[in-house]
């Protein structure tokens, strides 16, 4: 997923949040050995509500009445391997 790049991953998390099945091959693997892993948390879900909706991490620090660190460090825990 690193060498994803951002408007991809912001268009996998839309084509998902849209209810759609639809994920690239190179994001199957690596999502597929983690499907057992620990579940997001109700604040990463949040956070990545509004990246799918565009908004910057400034932006979504406002809104959430957090750091922008803050957001930068769910986005870090986000794309980590949870094992």
């Amino acid at each position: 997923m690193k060498r994803l790049l951002r408007k991809d991953f912001l268009e996998t998390i839309r084509i998902v949040h849209a209810g759609q099945k639809r994920i690239s091959a190179e994001m199957a693997g690596p999502l597929a050995e983690h499907a057992a892993d620990d579940a997001l948390t109700p604040r990463e879900i949040e956070v990545l509500h509004l990246v799918a909706a565009g908004a910057a991490n400034k932006e979504i620090a406002a809104r959430l009445s957090i750091s922008e660190e803050t957001v930068k460090g769910q986005m870090k825990s986000i794309r980590q391997t949870r094992r």
